[in-house]
């Protein structure tokens, strides 16, 4: 291919480039407020992740409103902070 051949076909491809970005943007539009709330939960639970003795005394007051169920109820909030975990993991690519 000659070089203005080249440079006519990279033009080419990054016009198509631009037209598929801007009908993906419009496609996920719908997802744009889910994914700010998801965005918001990661924080948090980055927040958290920060300060485990205020962890300790949610888990603790948890505990302490029914101290019945207490196990049960420490044994889903150490299910949910490990998936939680596990979430951020995931989240960071690691």
């Amino acid at each position: 291919m000659t070089k203005p051949g080249i440079q006519a076909r990279q033009d080419r491809l990054l016009a198509h480039s631009a037209r598929l970005r801007a009908t993906v943007g419009h496609q996920l539009q719908p997802l744009k407020v889910p994914l700010a709330c998801a965005d918001r939960g990661v924080d948090a639970l980055r927040w958290l992740q920060r300060k485990p003795l205020l962890a300790a005394g949610i888990a603790a007051a948890w505990v302490a409103l029914k101290p019945g169920r207490g196990l049960t109820r420490l044994g889903r909030l150490w299910g949910a902070w490990s998936a939680a975990q596990r979430a951020l993991r995931w989240a960071r690519g690691a």
